[in-house]
């Protein structure tokens, strides 16, 4: 999204109609609630979408292949048209462009903010920077200097390469102090890892005999650490034997506990000497491996994973023995980075002075560690521990970490929801038509529920989000018409922007110029929903420009889900607490539910909750949340509903490139939406687009919000054209347009410029 050419004269006009509803709502005071830290007299602040300036960086033209640094700027051959490149037949494509410090920046900090997908390298009139995709451009900035940016793009194997974001961000003059101190943290990692375990045996079994210490392993294949295997629904052994060495990374080992860790991409345990020591769901596996070590001695060590139904690839790598205290080491600089990155988030929003100069305080000890030495431990635990505490006491003054953003439209209400670092009270205002204020608390909690009923259908309202000194707003929402209402109904959809938040973000302002009604996706809105920050870092930020203003929910995918599959959880805790189960009714899972929306039923169906270890199973006969589909279909038709739209993550069916419909084994649900004549299906899952048509039905594949594309992931039944060619793996979002007796689908390409490229497949459906 490119920042508004008068972003200083845009907060002003925020600040002061904000401010303005505030005090109203409070007869004149415009303090929000108290929270913990909040002091007797404090200045409000008005969070807007975009409270610190940006500019995307323009122009950028390519040249493939390998380039000179030093002849950059004198060699011919670019081209134009760089940012919207898609490559995906040479490994590296040079890019350059030429940017001009605004007149209103002057003495800013400036943040150049670049990602190339797969890697990069940045350089700065000549200059190689770094590689990473957050770089110090300039400590004072100087209006009118023109700076020349060049990068290297890497593509990633087996994956097409392009540029995701170039931007530059103003930060406020002594920003770079935060830079520097939290460069000075992270060179404070512990450069050793341990000793690395890569002598592996690897066997395709199931039977946990095999982890016995006497079992001869010498015939077994030898495994490479980092190798894949993709085998469907296979066990696999792993095993080797280690002898304890007399040190670890400078760590005598003789009577010290010594662990052992495994990293995979799938479930696993570790058993040592014939013992199960560690289970765990993914990513990062860690076991005792003895509580007090003996030098020489050996020890049978063996690793249990397994492949799932889907192929998907499996691999073991970085496996190490570690001291005790080394592990601890570890997890102090993981603690204080956790920290770090929290208070980088809180910056990136409000880097005001008030609040940076505490934690550069606290920090400063820091600059005369030395990594790896024994004494920084008990430094980097203390200032982890006091950099959250300095969350605590200046609470009210943190920022939302997310915009508000609303779900559940009804006729008679909305709900608001909101994210702060820290759990504190918050408050919602509400302006009403006839120009009443009212008041809506929720309890201190860092995610934020405001439940707004007994509001009139079809309504305009507006309102203010407060959390100690903190405002977000004003806003205005709609409220959904009357069941049955003929109002026209606009609806954006996209699925798989997992992967991709720069791809959504672009989506954002294409998303606002639509003006949909209701924003509806078909899932996976996250990498991995194991990890807590990704449903803000890579969903709610990128399409914080729309949601405080229209409602938005999505079909649960199974990234979204995350590591909870796997660990036989029903529910994902970190998407309950932010998008929380409905639940339809009985027999429904918390994820599936449903709403009207005037002359539309909106259906939101989850399959996975059945059984988790094979995908659909919830839309089998017999399987209770496919009766509670199919009364919720069916008493949809019974009122009378014009259009009946349902949305699943994963695809129910299969066509061929001329959009023939193939069916398949999920095709058991169809004969449901024929028979209570469901108009439109919309699905993800596949990094694709495709539709097809069955017994009235139409069915839509729409993955192509930001995730990885192309046939290496996702074939078609026939030869597919480039990747910068073929409309069936573009990028692209959908909207929905219902008006009377019609519905329109329209699919549009967008670039990873966030451009509108056209138009991939539009279609009408009569009633």
């Amino acid at each position: 999204m490119t920042s508004d050419p008068h972003p200083t004269r845009l907060r002003l006009a925020a600040v002061l109609g904000a401010l303005s509803l505030a005090a109203a709502s409070l007869g004149g005071c415009a303090s929000p609630p108290a929270a913990r830290g909040a002091s007797a007299a404090r200045t409000t602040w008005v969070q807007a979408s975009n409270p610190v300036p940006y500019v995307d960086v323009a122009g950028w033209q390519y040249r493939v292949g390998e380039v000179d640094t030093a002849r950059i700027w004198s060699i011919g051959g670019w081209h134009d048209g760089g940012r919207a490149l898609i490559w995906g037949d040479t490994a590296v494509v040079w890019f350059r462009t030429e940017w001009t410090v605004p007149a209103d920046w002057s003495g800013r900090t400036l943040v150049l903010d670049v990602v190339v997908r797969e890697g990069q390298e940045v350089y700065v009139d000549g200059a190689r920077i770094g590689t990473g995709a957050w770089q110090e451009l300039a400590r004072r900035a100087e209006p009118g200097r023109t700076y020349r940016l060049a990068l290297r793009g890497v593509r990633g194997e087996g994956e097409p390469g392009m540029i995701m974001r170039t931007r530059v961000w103003g930060f406020p003059a002594g920003y770079e102090r935060w830079l520097a101190a939290r460069a000075v943290a992270a060179d404070l990692a512990p450069r050793e890892r341990g000793l690395l375990v890569d002598d592996w045996r690897l066997m395709r079994e199931a039977d946990s005999a095999l982890a016995a210490p006497g079992i001869d392993d010498h015939a077994w294949p030898r495994y490479a650490l980092g190798d894949g295997w993709r085998e469907s629904g296979t066990a696999f052994w792993l095993r080797s034997t280690v002898t304890m060495p007399d040190t670890i990374a400078g760590y005598p080992t003789a009577g010290a506990p010594v662990r052992i860790t495994a990293s995979f991409n799938r479930e696993g345990s570790i058993w040592v000497d014939g013992e199960e020591s560690a289970h765990f769901a993914r990513d990062f596996g860690d076991a005792l491996l003895d509580p007090r070590a003996t030098p020489d001695s050996t020890y049978r060590v063996a690793i249990r994973t397994w492949t799932t139904p889907n192929f998907v690839s499996n691999w073991m790598r970085d496996t190490w023995l570690v001291p005790q205290a080394l592990a601890n080491a570890r997890e102090n600089h993981r603690r204080l980075v956790t920290r770090i990155t929290e208070w980088d988030h809180i910056f990136r929003i409000r880097p005001d002075a008030r609040l940076m100069d505490p934690v550069i305080h606290v920090m400063e000890p820091l600059g005369g560690l030395r990594a790896d030495s024994r004494e920084a431990a008990a430094t980097i635990a203390r200032t982890a521990e006091d950099l959250g505490r300095l969350e605590d006491e200046r609470a009210a003054d943190l920022p939302f970490l997310t915009q508000p953003y609303l779900q559940l439209p009804r006729p008679d209400g909305m709900t608001v929801r909101a994210e702060s670092p820290v759990p504190r009270a918050s408050v919602v205002r509400l302006r009403h038509p006839d120009r009443r204020v009212t008041e809506h608390p929720a309890p201190a909690g860092r995610l934020h529920r405001h439940v707004l009923a007994g509001l009139l259908p079809d309504t305009t309202y507006t309102y203010t989000l407060a959390a100690g000194s903190v405002v977000a707003g004003p806003y205005t929402f709609r409220t959904a018409p009357r069941p049955g209402s003929d109002r026209p109904l606009t609806i954006v959809t996209w699925g798989d922007s997992h992967y991709g938040p720069e791809i959504l973000e672009g989506f954002a302002a294409r998303i606002a110029e639509v003006r949909p009604d209701l924003i509806l996706t078909v899932g996976d809105m996250t990498g991995d929903g194991h990890y807590e920050h990704e449903f803000v870092d890579m969903f709610l930020t990128p399409v914080r420009t729309v949601t405080a203003e229209r409602p938005i929910h999505f079909a649960v995918g199974n990234h979204d889900m995350g590591s909870w599959l796997l660990v036989g959880e029903k529910t994902n805790p970190y998407l309950d607490a932010r998008f929380e189960p409905q639940g339809g009714g009985p027999g429904s899972s918390p994820y599936a539910f449903s709403f009207d929306w005037g002359a539309a039923h909106i259906v939101f169906a989850d399959p996975y909750y059945t059984r988790h270890d094979d995908g659909m199973t919830g839309f089998l006969p017999g399987a209770p949340e496919r009766a509670w589909l199919e009364e919720d279909l069916r008493s949809a038709q019974a009122r009378g509903a014009k259009w009946t739209i349902v949305y699943t993550h994963e695809n129910l069916n299969s066509w061929g490139l001329d959009g023939t419909f193939r069916g398949g084994d999920r095709s058991v649900v169809t004969p449901l939406f024929e028979r209570y004549g469901v108009d439109l299906v919309l699905s993800g899952h596949a990094h694709t687009y495709m539709r097809g048509a069955s017994g009235g039905t139409t069915y839509v594949i729409s993955g192509g919000g930001g995730a990885y594309m192309g046939p290496r992931e996702w074939p078609h039944p026939t030869d597919t054209p480039a990747y910068d060619q073929g409309w069936r793996y573009a990028y692209h979002f959908d909207t929905i347009r219902i008006a009377g007796d019609s519905l329109v689908f329209t699919a549009h390409r967008i670039g990873t410029d966030g451009v509108t490229r056209g138009t991939l497949d539009t279609f009408t459906l009569r009633r």
